[in-house]
């Protein structure tokens, strides 16, 4: 049984100025020699690093509560959760914009990225278990 609702580690930082939405999974960047966060994608080295997921939307330069450490209940996916298909599995950093995956992606220049593992879901929004860990670079 959960004892508590939100996440264990959670820090406000600003959205960079594209912004955030809720459960997004999030790199951090600089803008203005200042700490901020954008969308990730496993498409490029620069874009991969993944430090958490958005707990709230931001628009560029607002603040976006950033969870580090947890379960995130609203982590946004690219396939509607499938009990039998992705429960407890690995979930990965996908080419789509801010999302998980449980396949990893593949092609060159590519980064295997892992986000953490799936706990549960409903629809796009899944509930991932916070383990972020650098894998590969797909030459």
């Amino acid at each position: 049984r959960l004892v508590a609702d939100h996440p264990l580690m959670v820090r406000t930082i600003n959205a960079d100025g594209t912004g955030v939405s809720t459960g997004d999974v999030l790199v951090s960047s600089v803008t203005g020699g200042a700490l901020t966060v954008t969308t990730a994608n496993a498409g490029a080295t620069s874009t991969s690093q993944v430090i958490g997921v958005a707990m709230n939307a931001a628009s560029g330069g607002t603040a976006c509560n950033v969870a580090f450490v947890g379960i995130v209940q609203s982590t946004k996916a690219d396939a509607s959760f499938v009990a039998a298909t992705h429960l407890t599995k690995k979930v990965y950093l996908s080419k789509t914009g801010g999302t998980v995956s449980i396949t990893p992606p593949s092609a060159s220049g590519d980064t295997v990225f892992q986000v953490g593992i799936c706990m549960g879901g409903s629809g796009t929004n899944w509930e991932v278990l916070l383990q972020p860990e650098f894998i590969m670079l797909i030459d």
